[in-house]
């Protein structure tokens, strides 16, 4: 039986339920995207009588007070309704009106800022001993970088805990439009007031790298009421610089669901009386002689677990916990996985549709109904009820601003007809807006399309060269060529003249694009000097080395160059090589010749020019048959002392 009665302090303020503020930056030079959320009670919500669907149809705002923000000034601290609890199942003290409110402010003037906002008084909260406590409720935002934006997640207007449950989580599930690293810590007093965590609050458990928070029925003597929940989520840079530490924070009500109760009993005892309003008289629990549970120590002595720490506490305490904790409420099948993304790149008349399935069960039988949810979604997004089969389906067309800002989160929260609630569990909705053309999407920024690399650019083979450049790419003309009339033509270095050819040595033959430098043959007197060049220079690379053949190398070559003499005929008829008589492959020799310091180097370069000498000028006829055996046969040997 319900039991009301006042506490001393209460004042119509204490209809707060919940609120968080988060930012983002604007494409507004100067200016700062602030969203604010607020849960209230429904009939002290600032919507008169009480928040309704004509309320959500119509974007209707409530003011609440106002917020104070450092260097800017004071904000009325407004809501639109977006979320309503009005069932009948549920005891009229829990109903509630929750909504949020997105505008901008003027951050030109300042670099960082302050944002609070606080009143009086929170409803009767219960630590974990039975005490009851309250005094002011507020929040307060830090922002040290008005050109970032900070985590950003969906508030949830209050978390409903069955008594005795292990495993009850909540995950804040924050997404960085900028991809800095985020955690979380528990609110201090000087940020949440009397809402913030204390020692006395160690029923709760905060993971704060994954922030998420877990509680343990073991260190809740009295298994109910109401208990705050505030945290701080916040965001670094590389340096682990504090960019934002924006609040969120709510009541988590834990209750003893009636699983046996009839359909009359319910109608009779609403869901959560007396839990939102005040202490309470009831007794229908598993208490000690003292109206306490007794305290479990020995599995922690603070509230900041890892998750491994937390999966073993919640073992051990299942095998002790109460029939009700069996076939809670659970998503299943189509439903998103907790923590899961949904990736979209932003087309008009995108469509996205998200399904939702959820059951629970009684005594190993499965049910499908779902009186009560809650849906965190973005604005525009839709939801339907959940039907027979335990289905609903939200849908969404974002906007190019929503899919300028990227990430937005999208959760649900089921409960069946006792009021036992399912784990929260969110999707983030990553909406990206269309790369511009020559860009394409590599996470979540837009990057040049190299076309040339790719090959996928449309320029002329060989006439153009693809070059890249941000968003698509150029076809100038290749090197070699010239537009005419839009068209890329060869360039004829030889008859413009333009060429580098050497003017007695070369020819200028024009090929397409370009030119070749082609060597004329060398007369027999240049090349029988430039023959002796070599031998002397040779010469002198073996007596630099100290090489002991170095005298013997130059009387034999200037032999081999008598012999050589004796095998040329100007009127040669039967040339040593007929292909190349005459030719210039001695004159390209002489163009590529280097001279080493290495012996064996140097040697095998003057044998690789004797040979074409040999091809070049050398004659068959009569005596010169010998001579020009006698020198092809030298040379053969002529690097076999040296190499």
């Amino acid at each position: 039986m319900k039991i009301s009665f006042s506490l001393l302090g209460l004042s119509a303020a204490s209809h707060f339920r919940a609120g968080s503020l988060q930012y983002r930056t604007s494409a507004t030079p100067g200016k700062m995207e602030v969203t604010r959320t607020m849960g209230w009670r429904r009939l002290a919500s600032g919507y008169g009588s009480g928040c309704t669907q004509y309320h959500i149809d119509n974007r209707t705002p409530a003011t609440m007070g106002s917020e104070s923000i450092t260097g800017i000034g004071s904000v009325s601290a407004t809501y639109i309704v977006t979320n309503i609890e009005d069932s009948p199942l549920v005891d009229t003290n829990s109903h509630f009106c929750f909504g949020s409110y997105t505008f901008e402010i003027d951050v030109s003037g300042v670099s960082s800022f302050d944002h609070s906002y606080n009143g009086c008084c929170t409803i009767t909260l219960t630590d974990d001993n039975g005490s009851n406590f309250g005094g002011s409720y507020g929040y307060k935002a830090l922002v040290r970088d008005v050109n970032n934006s900070s985590p950003q997640f969906t508030s949830p207007p209050i978390w409903y805990i069955m008594d005795g449950c292990a495993g009850q989580t909540y995950h804040v599930n924050p997404v960085d439009p900028e991809s800095d690293r985020v955690r979380c810590r528990w609110s201090t007093s000087s940020e949440s007031h009397a809402m913030a965590w204390t020692t006395n609050l160690q029923q709760f458990s905060l993971d704060e790298e994954n922030c998420i928070v877990t509680y343990h029925p073991e260190r809740d003597l009295t298994g109910r009421g109401s208990k705050p929940v505030a945290v701080q989520v916040e965001d670094f840079d590389s340096a682990g610089n504090l960019l934002h530490s924006v609040p969120l924070g709510f009541v988590g009500v834990v209750f003893t669901p009636q699983i046996d109760a009839s359909r009359g009993f319910q109608k009779k005892n609403p869901l959560y009386s007396g839990l939102l309003e005040g202490t309470d008289d009831h007794d229908d629990l598993d208490h000690d002689h003292d109206g306490r549970r007794r305290r479990s120590t020995d599995h922690f002595s603070h509230a900041l677990l890892n998750p491994e720490e937390i999966t073993t506490i919640s073992r051990n305490v299942r095998s002790t916990e109460p029939d009700h904790c069996l076939g809670r409420p659970s998503f299943f099948g189509k439903s998103p996985v907790q923590g899961s993304e949904q990736v979209t790149v932003w087309v008009l008349g995108l469509k996205i549709v998200i399904d939702w399935e959820a059951s629970y069960s009684i005594g190993g039988v499965t049910f499908y109904d779902v009186p009560r949810y809650q849906f965190s979604r973005p604005t525009g997004m839709t939801c339907t009820p959940f039907n027979s089969s335990g289905k609903a389906v939200c849908t969404w067309f974002p906007t190019v601003a929503q899919a300028a800002q990227g990430e937005h989160p999208h959760c649900a929260v089921v409960y069946d007809r006792y009021g036992r609630a399912s784990d929260r569990q969110c999707v983030t909705l990553r909406v990206y807006p269309p790369c511009a053309e020559g860009e394409e999407r590599q996470g979540s920024v837009c990057v040049d399309i190299d076309e040339c690399a790719r090959g996928t650019d449309t320029c002329a083979t060989t006439i153009e060269t693809c070059v890249n450049n941000i968003g698509s790419f150029d076809c100038p003309c290749s090197s070699g060529y010239e537009r005419v009339e839009g068209v890329c033509v060869d360039i004829d270095e030889c008859a413009r003249e333009i060429d580098t050819c050497h003017d007695e040595k070369e020819r200028c033959d024009n090929v397409a694009g370009s030119y070749e430098c082609i060597c004329l043959p060398m007369s027999y007197e240049n090349a029988m000097s430039t023959i002796r060049e070599w031998i002397d220079m040779t010469t002198e690379v073996l007596e630099e080395a100290e090489h002991g053949r170095a005298y013997k190398f130059d009387v034999r070559m200037h032999k081999l160059l008598r012999n050589a003499l004796g095998s040329y005929d100007v009127n040669c008829t039967t040339p040593y090589d007929f292909d190349r008589i005459g030719k210039n492959e001695f004159a390209i020799w002489e163009k590529q010749a280097t001279r080493s310091s290495d012996v064996c180097v140097q040697a095998t370069t003057v044998k690789s020019g004797l040979n074409a000498w040999v091809e070049n000028y050398a004659c068959m006829d009569k005596k010169n048959k010998k001579q020009t055996h006698r020198v092809s046969k030298f040379i053969e040997k002529v690097t076999n002392p040296y190499c």
